[in-house]
C-alpha cells in the first residue's frame, strides 16, 4: 500500500491535505443527510449510500486511492445526471483525482496502518 502514496507529508502540507479532503467529503456527506424536499432530483440510495460512505472515509482519510476513485466516479455521474451543477462536479472529481494522487497525509489512518515506520537501533 506505501508503494500507492509518494509521502505522508506533515506540518501545513498535510494541513492542506486534510482541508482538501473535508473540501470533497463535505457535500458527499451533506447529499445524503439533506432532506429529499430540500434539493433538486432525487440522487436515489445508489449514490447516497456510496457517496455518504465515500465521505466518511475521505474525512478520516481511510482507503484513500479505492475511496477516491469512487468519489470520481460518484462525481462524474453527478455531473451528467444533473447539467446545472455540471462544473461544480467536475471540479469535485479534479480534486478528488489530486488528493488520489498525492495522498492522504500523515493525519490520516492510512499513515497511521501504511506510512513510514522509523526504527530506532
Amino acid at each position: 500500500m506505501q508503494r500507492l502514496f509518494s509521502t505522508f507529508p506533515n506540518s501545513w502540507p498535510g494541513l492542506a491535505l486534510i482541508l482538501l479532503r473535508a473540501t470533497i467529503a463535505a457535500p458527499l456527506l451533506l447529499a445524503a443527510a439533506m432532506p429529499a424536499w430540500s434539493r433538486g432530483p432525487p440522487l436515489g440510495w445508489e449514490l447516497e449510500v456510496p457517496g455518504a460512505l465515500c465521505g466518511a472515509l475521505l474525512l478520516i482519510g481511510a482507503w484513500m486511492p479505492l475511496t477516491c476513485a469512487a468519489a470520481i466516479v460518484i462525481e462524474i455521474v453527478l455531473a451528467a445526471s444533473e447539467p446545472v451543477t455540471a462544473s461544480i462536479c467536475a471540479t469535485r472529481a479534479a480534486i478528488s483525482l489530486s488528493l488520489m494522487l498525492l495522498g492522504p497525509g500523515a493525519w490520516s489512518v492510512d499513515a497511521r496502518l501504511y506510512g513510514r515506520k522509523r526504527l530506532n537501533l
